[in-house]
């Protein structure tokens, strides 16, 4: 399978590493699935207000990737890696803002290849939204991911307007309107999850031509888990999309299991499979092994196999992870 032009766009961002926790519906309590946490070292007292307040003002930060596999398209790349695929999470300069009245603000611009190639399929910034509270709701206008299943592989970022309620402490709504500068079309999603006890469970909803991957599809839904017991954390996800009948059914399926082995390493197995009977995003089955270290408060290395049996290859890859905020 060759992969496509368009699932190779919408795998652009940030993360694997954090990115997704900045953007607005992160706040959900649901952490991105390939965010590194440290359950290892949780804390364990309850900060002062002084403590638990962001930092008010302009802060700027950097996101970088830097590696190396045996992918023959990708024997040194500047982005983050994603399975077996490819560079697929952009390396990045942002800039926050935060104010005393809750006003938070984000711009972030690619500095790797993802967004700045010849052949670049999606437009710079990679996001540029403003978000402000009223009471229990958020309300963000700009560019921002979409808030549709855990956007473990990074899903998009599209111009539009977003909301965000939250119900009590555990649960939380999100809905957003987009347009869809491909399709020309709008774009409708949302997203409910709530958190019981270790779990968060989240539902998602998606509708317009175009909304997935800037498919032919034009509606969908998602589930998607994650269980955090111990050292162990568990994400997965169930997506089901689809044009008008059966037959042009896309669906999309992961888990992913971390374990930590102390407060600076971590290892992680995952398996990824997807398959589009409009033939528009193939076919994919990716089993991957992987280790992450953290060998500064900035800097982490991370070294994992992936392997496609469908595409009978294994690809290795070696990367660094390079973040900091100032």
């Amino acid at each position: 399978m060759t992969p496509s032009f368009t699932f190779r766009r919408a795998l652009c961002s940030v993360v694997f590493a954090a990115t997704l926790s900045t953007t607005a519906y992160a706040q959900e309590g649901t952490a991105p699935a390939n965010q590194d946490g440290d359950p290892a070292t949780a804390v364990t007292t309850t900060p002062t207000p002084d403590e638990d307040a962001p930092a008010t003002g302009v802060v700027f930060g950097a996101d970088l990737y830097y590696g190396t596999s045996n992918l023959s398209n990708a024997h040194r790349y500047r982005d983050g890696f994603w399975l077996g695929y490819g560079p697929a999470y952009p390396s990045n300069l942002y800039a926050t803002y935060n104010d005393k009245s809750g006003v938070t603000g984000k711009v972030a611009l690619s500095v790797g290849k993802l967004y700045n190639g010849s052949i670049s399929g999606f437009d710079q910034p990679i996001e540029a939204y403003v978000a402000k509270p009223f009471g229990k709701t958020t309300l963000t206008a700009g560019k921002f991911y979409v808030p549709f299943e855990l956007a473990e592989w990074e899903y998009e970022t599209e111009l539009g307007l977003q909301a965000e309620r939250a119900f009590g402490k555990q649960g939380a709504l999100t809905t957003a309107v987009t347009y869809n500068r491909i399709r020309e079309t709008p774009n409708f999603y949302a997203r409910y999850a709530r958190t019981v006890g270790p779990a968060t469970v989240g539902f998602s909803l998606g509708g317009g031509q175009g909304f997935i991957l800037d498919t032919d599809h034009d509606r969908g839904a998602a589930l998607d888990l994650t269980v955090e017991h111990g050292r162990f954390r568990l994400e997965g996800a169930a997506l089901l999309a689809q044009k008008s009948a059966a037959s042009s059914r896309f669906g999309f399926t992961f888990a992913r299991l971390n374990y930590q082995l102390d407060p600076k390493a971590k290892i992680y197995v995952s398996r990824h499979s997807w398959h589009d009977r409009l033939d528009q995003e193939g076919n994919g089955h990716f089993s991957t092994l992987g280790a992450v270290y953290q060998v500064s408060k900035h800097l982490s290395v991370e070294g994992a196999t992936s392997r496609s049996g469908e595409l009978n290859r294994t690809i290795n890859w070696v990367e660094l992870h390079y973040t900091i905020e100032r």
